[in-house]
């Protein structure tokens, strides 16, 4: 059963408050008084938005863990993968080196037995042998998906390591080192927070696993391009295990109910990020909206 912040004056209608609330020894407001400085609002305020802004910076850092961990893991692989397609975009020198003995192996056999012996044609020696060495289509294909995988991964793991930093911050600052009077700390609280939904830090730190999401997604198809030039009884198993995987990855992205898990488009918005505020609303001070907002966070259901 909720409670009201503040038991309204009068004998019937005065209830009680939570008895396991730290606030449940505050005395009621006088009428009229209910939002002034030292009303028990701020302090309710305050008690209650350190266990959540604690809640929910130990969940973002969780995540950024998680995240990191897993960027970092796949990168290596990503990166031992490249080392070995790299060479693909590339002319190989034992190959120009195995044609180049085959052509003078050849050469001293026409010479041994007599025979019609042309140096351009023998040992290659011709305008076809300046040809620069071109890559195949598939080759170009793979590299640029893997190598646009890891940079993806990277560039992650970059701006996993700016939110840490942005969680630290607010955690030393409202979270465990709230100083001065309960109304001075709520209004703070309010600001720093209207300026985290402004900057979109929700929305960034919700928006980076997706970006995980498309890395394994390239990663996958080079794979499968991959192995497909190597042997396509190898490639088919890989192939359907990956469609698979990015099938029920659709299909649970559409039936999710959560706007901000189902529709990636929408997190674009947090690279407003960017942009620094307007001028008018750093002097804008604290408001009426920051006691509208207070207020909102503790309006219970009766």
């Amino acid at each position: 059963m909720p409670y009201p912040l503040t038991p309204l004056s009068g004998g019937d209608n005065k209830q009680p408050n939570p008895p396991n609330e730290p606030w449940a020894h505050l005395a009621a407001d006088d009428p009229g008084a209910e939002l002034a400085r030292d009303a028990r609002v701020w302090k309710v305020y305050v008690w209650e938005t350190d266990k959540w802004d604690a809640e929910l910076v130990d969940g973002w850092n969780k995540s950024l863990d998680l995240l990191l961990v897993f960027a970092a893991l796949f990168s290596a692989i990503s990166t031992s993968f490249l080392l070995e397609s790299s060479g693909m975009l590339k002319q190989d020198p034992n190959a120009v080196s195995a044609s180049a003995l085959i052509a003078i192996s050849q050469a001293l056999i026409a010479i041994a037995n007599s025979s019609s012996f042309d140096p351009a044609t023998t040992l290659g020696i011709g305008p076809d042998s300046l040809t620069p060495f071109t890559p195949s289509r598939n080759a170009v294909v793979i590299n640029t998906l893997w190598y646009l995988s890891l940079s993806i991964s990277i560039a992650t793991s970059f701006l996993a390591m700016l939110a840490k930093e942005w969680c630290a911050s607010f955690a030393a600052k409202f979270v465990a080192n709230r100083t001065g009077h309960p109304c001075d700390q709520a209004h703070r609280r309010t600001q720093k927070w209207t300026m985290i939904e402004r900057w979109k830090m929700q929305e960034i730190i919700t928006f980076l696993p997706s970006l995980i999401h498309v890395s394994l997604l390239l990663f996958s198809i080079g794979l499968c391009v991959y192995l497909w030039d190597l042997n396509t009884t190898t490639a088919i198993p890989v192939i359907c295990v990956s469609g698979a995987a990015i099938i029920f990855y659709m299909l649970a992205s559409s039936k999710s109910t959560d706007k901000a898990t189902s529709n990636a488009l929408a997190y674009i918005q947090a690279l407003s990020f960017l942009k620094p505020p307007r001028r008018s609303d750093k002097d804008k001070g604290t408001s009426i909206s920051d006691t509208e907002v207070m207020i909102q966070d503790f309006a219970l259901e009766q």
